[in-house]
């Protein structure tokens, strides 16, 4: 197993590459009703929000994933943006195995994810539509570099293969919506 500093600026470099992604599809976008820095924080969200799922795959929801989930989305802080729309006070800390049983953990996630999802579809809809004007396949690229990100996210504390679990969740939260619309944008683009 690669000692958590090493496994952090892997993650890092994969985190900024994805990030870079995601502005170079924006200089793309014809229409600016969204700005760059919306569309980053929208991003932060979506892999905050798939930590947090991949956090309870081994039914341990420790601190120090939630520490390298905050140092490394830089943009917007989920629960920050949880408690800005809510009335409620989460802290990391609050949200560990140390605070909160696994199935309040579980309705937290739930929760989370009910409140985050505007902001998690708009971010989809936007490179979506964005991947389907050009040949370059940013798909694929988004598809690479979150597997390679959550595989480093789930080796913090185990050496355990989670790929199966990994799939699952990417396509729930985010392939599957993404792959839809930009087909979707792709016919309206032929015709």
């Amino acid at each position: 197993m690669k000692d958590l500093q090493s496994n952090f600026t892997d993650a890092s470099r994969i985190y900024l590459s994805l990030e870079n992604q995601i502005r170079q599809m924006f200089n793309l976008k014809p229409n600016k009703s969204v700005s760059l820095d919306s569309a980053l924080k929208s991003f932060d969200i979506l892999v905050q929000m798939l930590y947090l799922y991949m956090a309870a795959i081994d039914d341990d929801v420790s601190e120090l994933e939630f520490k390298y989930i905050k140092k490394l989305t830089i943009e917007e802080d989920i629960l920050d943006y949880i408690n800005s729309v809510s009335n409620k006070n989460y802290t990391w800390e609050s949200i560990s195995s140390n605070h909160m049983s696994l199935e309040e953990y579980d309705d937290f996630i739930h929760y989370t994810n009910n409140l985050v999802q505007p902001k998690i579809s708009s971010f989809i809809m936007l490179v979506s539509s964005i991947d389907a004007m050009t040949k370059k396949d940013y798909y694929k690229e988004f598809v690479q570099g979150f597997k390679e990100l959550f595989k480093l996210f789930c080796n913090v504390k185990s050496e355990v293969d989670y790929e199966v679990e990994i799939d699952e969740i990417l396509n729930i939260i985010f392939l599957s919506k993404y792959r839809s619309l930009k087909t979707i944008f792709s016919l309206n683009i032929t015709r």
